[in-house]
């Protein structure tokens, strides 16, 4: 590999950056090969992580949090990767966003802090996407940073890549604390401004394996080669060792390739931002990455060689339409009551149902007007990895619909498998699922990343921001409005709340999905929204029917109530508490019902009356159930 073996007397070097490229490139083979399955064509360079929608782009970065002390650090620091990952594509972003797994976990707290820091250092706005996670060891922190293309074109030429000019962009070299939220700001400003110059012929973020690795991976995009003074890379000690120059990881860097006619206009450029700008290096024309200290040769390597011998296999998880097995719940073996008062309130009351029902109280009292949406795989995921990757994609969608909101893209990350084949199997499964859905849906999948192996699958969904007055709550809003019911109710109990809680089992299979009927109502619920047709919604989750309704009366002013009156063909218990998917409760009052079952039966929905809010703070559903709302409040608080 070796070109000048006699003049390099320092194999330690070569050996390192080998390494340091056999590492990335083993990292980024299995995303890559998950982005050929849900987002093909890819181009060999593409990073994953990384993609675009209309005027939109959206990266994203994740990492696990192992322990207490070190969650704001890497919160923080994951936070700023994603937004650099955008600053380097000319993008300035205007939301940052975070998902952190584990719940009320300690670690997961201390990581929200830290990202909740950074994101009050921002000028953009940023927020936690909370979701239910049935994982609470080792949280998984995703941020996703978003922005707008920037539309002005960068001139083409027809440039001679060889003897131009090498810049390092950034912090010093050995920088131990963390780049703030305003100099990654000021960052993203001068690189925006930099990207739309004719003179810029690349651009690189400087991350694993350092500025070593990252000007390989750099000259082998370009098809060039590589001159480097070590003497030139800058470090805030003077005892900084060659190792640290060359492989740090330090943050906020970036490498640019720029015409050596025009460096100092760059220099200009950057500095009046405030960004450090050094020339490190050239470029060359014999596709040779050559590294020296002074007249000592440290590094003389092949670019082709070095980036073809350490090309990670690909990885081949192409679609299965196989799903997997699950024990199958036997419902004619489930006990009934005549009356399920206390399956109701035992069902309001368990761990499942209050902390989401906590997390939309919460977004309610913040006035929080969502744009982004997400969901883990969790309970159905475990039960069938296809199917489940299908409801969590779906569910994503709907929390934003719910609201009034279009979905539009979409944020994933899938537990990295191992090499045994019951692992390959479930990435296989889960990748087809999220495939599938996406293309359903119509949910362009723009950034994606294997997360780590012990987590379930995440997929955040982005929309389009909503005036105020168009925004759906699941709030009664007037007593005497009608209750309708949107989909059609089939009562699947398999991997159900009431299942686990009432019965304790954890059976399947998971409800079916009908992604055609989910866009229908999604058309319905954004229309009824807009002209001001709907005055409240929600959608059908954890214990069904019934649970949705009581948490519609609990999130109520006090005094409201709900009359619930429907026939059904199905067992009491799965017309109450089964979890069919897409189901959405609405309330219309009653000179626009009619128009609304108009609208419905020209969309294709099925839409039934079912109840009544009322002013008795009383919740009956047909003889079933007959609750006082103090009552709901005291299963809940």
């Amino acid at each position: 590999m070796s070109k000048k073996t006699s003049e390099n007397p320092n194999r330690p070097v070569e050996e390192r950056l080998a390494a340091s490229l056999r590492s990335k490139a083993e990292m980024y083979s299995q995303a890559k090969a998950m982005s050929e399955v849900l987002f093909p064509p890819i181009n060999a360079g593409d990073d994953p992580s990384v993609g675009a929608k209309a005027e939109s782009m959206v990266a994203s970065a994740s990492c696990m949090i192992p322990s207490k002390n070190s969650a704001r650090r890497l919160a923080y620091s994951t936070m700023a990767e994603a937004v650099m990952k955008l600053t380097v594509q000319g993008v300035i972003p205007n939301t940052v966003n975070f998902i952190v797994t584990g719940g009320k976990n300690p670690i997961t707290l201390e990581s929200a802090k830290g990202a909740d820091f950074f994101g009050r250092q921002l000028s953009c706005s940023s927020s936690r996407l909370d979701f239910h996670s049935e994982s609470e060891d080792n949280p998984i922190f995703v941020a996703i940073a978003s922005g707008c293309q920037n539309s002005k074109a960068v001139e083409s030429h027809n440039a001679i890549l060889q003897d131009q000019a090498l810049l390092l962009l950034g912090a010093d070299t050995d920088r131990a604390d963390l780049i703030s939220p305003k100099e990654l700001e000021a960052f993203s400003h001068a690189i925006a401004e930099l990207s739309i110059k004719p003179y810029l012929l690349a651009l690189s973020y400087i991350a694993g394996g350092g500025i070593a690795a990252s000007s390989a991976q750099l000259a082998d995009s370009l098809g060039v080669g590589m001159d480097i003074s070590a003497g030139k890379i800058p470090g805030r000690k003077r005892t900084t060792n060659l190792d640290q120059l060359l492989f740090s990881e330090s943050p906020g860097r970036c490498l640019a390739v720029v015409f050596k006619s025009h460096k100092n206009e760059a220099n200009k450029l950057l500095r009046s931002h405030s960004i450090p700008c050094r020339e490190i290096g050239t470029t060359n024309g014999n596709g040779v990455l050559n590294i020296h200290r002074g007249r000592t040769s440290l590094c003389s390597l092949e670019i082709a060689e070095l980036m073809f011998s350490h090309s990670a296999p690909r990885i081949h998880l192409m679609p299965t339409e196989g799903v997997s097995a699950s024990k199958t719940v036997d419902s004619a073996s489930l006990k009934q009551p005549r009356y399920f008062k206390r399956h109701l309130k035992s069902l309001l009351s368990s761990e499942e149902v209050r902390n989401e029902f906590q997390l939309l109280r919460n977004r309610l009292e913040d006035g929080e007007i969502l744009t982004m949406s997400a969901q883990s795989g969790g309970r159905f995921w475990k039960l069938d990895p296809r199917q489940g990757a299908i409801l969590a994609m779906a569910a994503a969608a709907r929390g934003l619909a719910i609201s009034g909101v279009e979905p539009r893209f979409s944020v994933i990350g899938i537990p990295a498998p191992s090499d045994d084949s019951d692992s390959i199997r479930i990435s296989r499964e889960t990748i087809s699922g999220f495939q599938f859905s996406a293309a359903d849906l119509g949910l362009q999948v723009v950034s994606r990343q294997f997360i780590s192996s012990e987590e379930e699958p995440l997929v955040a969904v982005v929309g389009d921001p909503v005036a105020e007055k168009n925004v759906l709550t699941p709030v009664f809003q007037n007593t005497e409005d009608f209750i309708l019911m949107l989909g059609s109710h089939r009562g699947e109990l398999g991997g159900s709340t009431y299942l686990k809680e009432i019965h304790g089992k954890e059976e399947g299979p998971p409800p079916a999905s009908d992604l055609e009927v989910e866009q229908r109502i999604r058309e319905i619920l954004i229309t009824g929204a807009k002209v001001g047709l709907i005055s409240s919604a929600a959608a059908v989750s954890r214990g069904g029917l019934a649970v949705t309704v009581a948490q519609m009366i609990l999130l109520s002013e006090d005094g409201i109530g709900a009359r619930i009156h429907m026939s059904s063909k199905i067992r009491d218990d799965e017309l109450l508490f089964g979890e069919t998917q897409g189901l959405c409760v609405i309330t219309v009052k009653e000179k626009d019902i009619m128009e609304l079952e108009r609208i419905c039966m020209r969309i294709g929905v099925t839409c039934t009356a079912i109840g009544r809010v009322t002013d008795k703070a009383l919740y009956t559903f047909n003889n079933l159930l007959s609750v006082k709302q103090s009552e709901l409040r005291d299963a809940v608080f």
